[in-house]
């Protein structure tokens, strides 16, 4: 080769390098650790870049799993939620059955009274209410854990 067509072919492998560098370290989030200098210049450290674009992967892929996982954890607790307020519907639907409302011109207003027709519905609805209270502070204490 003549000396003008090295010339021009250490300028062209020059500004390759220079643009694979940027394209390199454009996949990476930027620093000098994925810089290494190569005689005047400073150029991609490939093991460098690799690394941190292969742990990038690694750790995009993980947090996917992870979100899914926490969606499948999330349906089933709506999911036994929603069966907690189905039993709490029941306990209110039983209470309401054996409660009315009375009105009296002398009252100020409505008031509901409990009423039972026997001690089986008056421990009945004692027990309901009871369970009721107990799995809404076991609740509250789950989920401030």
């Amino acid at each position: 080769m003549m000396p003008t067509e090295q010339a021009d072919r250490i300028a062209a492998l020059e500004e390759e390098v220079a643009d694979l560098t940027k394209a390199l370290t454009g996949l990476t989030c930027g620093g000098s650790e994925f810089f290494i200098r190569r005689g005047e210049r400073f150029v991609a450290d490939i093991p460098a870049c690799v690394e941190w674009v292969r742990r990038s992967k690694q750790d995009a892929h993980r947090r996917t799993v992870d979100a899914a996982l926490a969606t499948r954890e999330a349906k089933a607790a709506l999911t036994a939620l929603q069966a907690r307020v189905g039993e709490l519907e029941a306990v209110e639907a039983a209470l309401v059955k054996i409660a009315y409302v009375m009105s009296e011109p002398h009252l100020s207003g409505h008031r509901v009274v409990i009423g039972f027709d026997d001690g089986d519905d008056a421990y009945a609805a004692h027990k309901a209410v009871a369970e009721a209270a107990k799995a809404a502070v076991a609740h509250r204490a789950e989920a401030q854990q």
